[in-house]
C-alpha cells in the first residue's frame, strides 16, 4: 500500500480517537457565520443540516447499492479549509473495509447511507470531529468509488 494511503488513513482513525475532535459541543453558528472560499462552490442555503456542526450535500448521488457496514470498500476523500485552502487532494483513493469508529463521528455520520458512484460534500465544524483549521471548519469531498 502507498505511503500516502497509509498515512492519510492512520491520519482519520487517529482523529477519531484524539479528544480534541471527540468534542460533543461547540459554538452554535460556527458554520453558518463562516465564509467560504468561491471554489467550494458552497452555499448553505441548498445544503442538509444534520447537527449545528455538521452540513452535507450530495453532489452526485450514486446508483450503485448503499455503503454497508463490513464491506471493503474504495473511497476518494479531499479535505480543504474553508478559506479554500487543500488539506489532502484525495488523489489516492483508500481501500479499507467499513466498520463503526473509522471515522471521526461526524465523517461517519456525514457518509451513511452514501451509494456506489455517489460523491458528497461534508462541512465539520469542531463539534464534528475532524476540524483542523484556524477558523474551525473543514470541507471534505467523499466519493464512494466501490464497495464488495
Amino acid at each position: 500500500m502507498p505511503h500516502a494511503v497509509v498515512r492519510r488513513a492512520a491520519l482519520l482513525c487517529l482523529l477519531a480517537s484524539t479528544p480534541l475532535f471527540a468534542q460533543t459541543t461547540a459554538p452554535t453558528g460556527t458554520i453558518d457565520a463562516t465564509r467560504f472560499a468561491p471554489a467550494l462552490g458552497i452555499d448553505l442555503s441548498t445544503v442538509e443540516r444534520l447537527a449545528p456542526t455538521l452540513y452535507r450535500r450530495d453532489i452526485t448521488t450514486g446508483d450503485g447499492a448503499a455503503l454497508r457496514l463490513g464491506e471493503r470498500v474504495t473511497f476518494r476523500i479531499r479535505t480543504a479549509r474553508a478559506d479554500g485552502t487543500v488539506l489532502d487532494t484525495g488523489n489516492v483513493p483508500i481501500t479499507l473495509e467499513w466498520r463503526s469508529g473509522l471515522f471521526v463521528p461526524g465523517v461517519e455520520r456525514g457518509i451513511a447511507g452514501m451509494r456506489i458512484g455517489g460523491h458528497r460534500q461534508l462541512i465539520l465544524g469542531p463539534g464534528a470531529g475532524g476540524a483542523r483549521s484556524d477558523d474551525g471548519v473543514v470541507v471534505i469531498d467523499v466519493e464512494l468509488l466501490a464497495a464488495n
